[in-house]
């Protein structure tokens, strides 16, 4: 089944099957603190914005075979 969903939706997927999955365990510390560090960004709390460039990063590194990131741009004539 595939499902469309915005980068900041996917991310949150993502966020939430890292650890239900159980590949959170398997994470060095560093690749850990990357992804604490987009979660935080994600919330705004430092007035960074996760741009769409970092969360497509993170998914292509840790769980590729789980998404698939898609850039359009469309036209209107």
């Amino acid at each position: 089944m595939e499902k469309q969903l915005t980068p900041g939706e996917a991310f949150a997927d993502f966020l939430r099957w890292v650890h239900e999955s159980g590949t959170w365990g398997n994470l060095e510390i560093k690749e850990r603190n990357r992804i604490i560090t987009a979660r935080r960004d994600a919330a705004g709390k430092r007035g960074i914005v996760l741009q769409n460039t970092r969360i497509k990063s993170i998914l292509n590194d840790y769980a590729p075979d789980r998404y698939e990131f898609r850039e359009t741009v469309i036209l209107k004539d």
